[in-house]
């Protein structure tokens, strides 16, 4: 896998520099500037040289003054940020880390799934291997993994469903492709029961738990049935990032970056008014009155909000313990910004669809990289808050090192 998705993650700022003896002797500082709003809980990155990696942020250099812990992977110093006032400028001292650092967040695996747990309690499971049929009344030729289910609220509440008793093929949080043109053939990766195509999980490229995050890297193979032998027409790789929250908060956050590229052959996607990242809601949101939208643009009728535009789209529905959903977050840079949105009139389903606005190819030279953050929710959606996520998605605070003497 190209690790330059990862620049997707978060925003990031180049550096570039090598330590010498003088600058070893030397403070080094994370500068944070805001970019003209407030900012809570907020993901930053920046590209850090490793030597720096075994750091925390700190207000100074005091043993016992107040910390940020900070994650290093992949050449990316993360941290979440609890506060920045509009027109500010923050500056943490890079300390070395203390030992025995907790975290809330683990992950537990079988031959099944990856589960990411807050402490004791479930936040999302992920399917590997073949995937599991939930029983015989589901064909084989349904059987997938790579999806994300169940996935709950801070409460614990599920808000997905699995294999739904109208739509087999749809699961939790996942993605595929319905309408495809591929070496003259058609395969659609989307309706697994027409057997033309499938999406196979191929294996977990990573998997990590610490005290600032916990995700996973995933691999997948595209295969066209339509084919004899059958024949792989795409790659896609996940990266996948639940950050560290405390249980008494409503709503915590999942980061999602998806890579498609194919080998030496494209794939053509024509105009369709489906097909990509998808979410299918709980059984019990079924009908028009119990699946409620919102979107960026202030749509709650999911008629009207059909084929439109939208930065961000709002889903829930009532479960045992009130209202509760996800916030869908797509990111300025990805392809045909705002995408437009497919939502059922009478299921609770939903997903960003870039092939609405015509006929477009992914191929070798070109990758496919799409961006989303999920706001996990418990309560009614509030677009003001909501609104003010997408913006700190959209817009992180700029961090920046400096080395001072």
């Amino acid at each position: 896998m190209n690790r330059n998705c990862l620049n997707y993650f978060v925003a990031l700022v180049w550096i570039a520099f090598s330590v010498s003896p003088l600058m070893a002797a030397s403070s080094s500082i994370v500068e944070i500037k805001s970019r003209g709003f407030v900012q809570t809980n907020v993901p930053v990155s920046l590209i850090l040289n490793d030597k720096l990696s075994l750091s925390d942020l700190a207000e100074s250099e005091e043993p016992n003054a107040p910390r940020i812990p900070t994650q290093f992977k992949g050449g990316h110093l993360t941290f979440v940020l609890p506060h920045i006032a509009a027109k500010d400028t923050k500056r943490f001292y890079l300390v070395p880390k203390k030992n025995g650092t907790s975290t809330l967040l683990r992950i537990v695996a079988s031959n099944e799934t990856l589960s990411i747990n807050q402490g004791a309690a479930l936040r999302f499971q992920y399917a590997v291997g073949n995937g599991v049929l939930p029983g015989s009344h589901v064909p084989e030729l349904f059987r997938r993994a790579g999806f994300i289910h169940p996935l709950r609220t801070a409460k614990g509440q599920v808000i997905t469903d699995s294999y739904a008793n109208n739509h087999l093929h749809h699961h939790g949080l996942w993605f595929a492709w319905t309408k495809t043109v591929f070496d003259g053939r058609q395969p659609d990766f989307w309706n697994m029961g027409q057997s033309k195509g499938s999406v196979r999980f191929t294996g977990l490229a990573d998997a990590w738990a610490n005290a600032v995050t916990a995700g996973f890297e995933a691999d997948y193979e595209y295969v066209d049935k339509t084919s004899r032998p059958e024949e792989i027409a795409m790659r896609e790789h996940w990266i996948v990032s639940t950050y560290n929250t405390q249980p008494t908060q409503d709503s915590y956050i999942i980061d999602f970056v998806s890579t498609h590229l194919t080998d030496n052959k494209p794939l053509s996607l024509p105009k369709y008014h489906y097909g990509g990242l998808g979410f299918r809601g709980l059984e019990s949101w079924n009908g028009q009155k119990n699946f409620s939208i919102l979107t960026s643009e202030g749509a709650t009728n999911r008629i009207a909000a059909n084929g439109t535009r939208s930065r961000w789209c709002y889903m829930g529905g009532t479960t045992p313990q009130g209202m509760a959903g996800i916030v869908i977050l797509c990111a300025p840079e990805n392809y045909r910004f705002p995408q437009p949105i497919r939502i059922h009139p009478d299921e609770p389903f939903f997903c960003y669809a870039p092939s609405q606005l015509g006929d477009w190819v992914i191929q070798k030279s070109e990758p496919y990289v799409s961006r989303y953050r999920f706001i996990i929710l418990d309560g009614s959606p509030n677009q003001q808050q909501i609104e003010n996520w997408w913006r700190d998605f959209a817009f992180p605070p700029v961090a920046s090192l400096v080395i001072k003497p």
